[in-house]
């Protein structure tokens, strides 16, 4: 997997990029199964989620919260003057995504949905660990070598 960002000392990772960004979400208790497609970089399954949107000229921060007030995902869009952009990931560090299924949800599927999910779960889990980790090959380290005075 190519790597697409450069992993910022923050966390955040920065793309450019022209193409769109989306999210899905659900603020209602109805929640269908995901894909975990492949154009996901964040999911959450069985979460609600509530958004706020902010927009100061050309730039657009996105925010989604758990109803418990938490934040769960942020990124900012930053319109460029050539009509490019710069999407910057502000996701919580180390906050795990909720992407396992709870014990009542798994007993409910049949045998063969239960193995597409894990097979889709499994899937995505490795293109996850595969980004991550060619975003962490990417990432500048700091020179060890002293500087010469002039």
């Amino acid at each position: 997997m190519p790597v697409e960002g450069t992993n910022l000392p923050l966390g955040a990772t920065v793309i450019d990029s022209t193409g769109p960004v989306y999210a899905v979400s659900v603020s209602g208790p109805k929640m269908y199964l995901s894909n975990l497609l492949s154009w996901i970089d964040r999911a959450a399954v069985e979460t609600q989620l509530y958004q706020l949107v902010h927009v100061n000229k050309d730039t657009m921060t996105y925010e989604a919260f758990t109803i418990l007030g938490e934040l769960y995902d942020k990124f900012q869009l930053i319109k460029r003057p050539d009509g490019s952009k710069k999407f910057i990931d502000l996701a919580p560090a180390g906050l795990k995504e909720r992407i396992e299924l709870t014990t009542a949800r798994l007993e409910k599927l049949s045998a063969t949905e239960r193995s597409k999910w894990n097979d889709r779960f499994n899937a995505y889990k490795a293109r996850k660990m595969a980004h991550e980790e060619a975003i962490a090959k990417a990432k500048i380290k700091p020179s060890t070598k002293a500087r010469k005075k002039k």
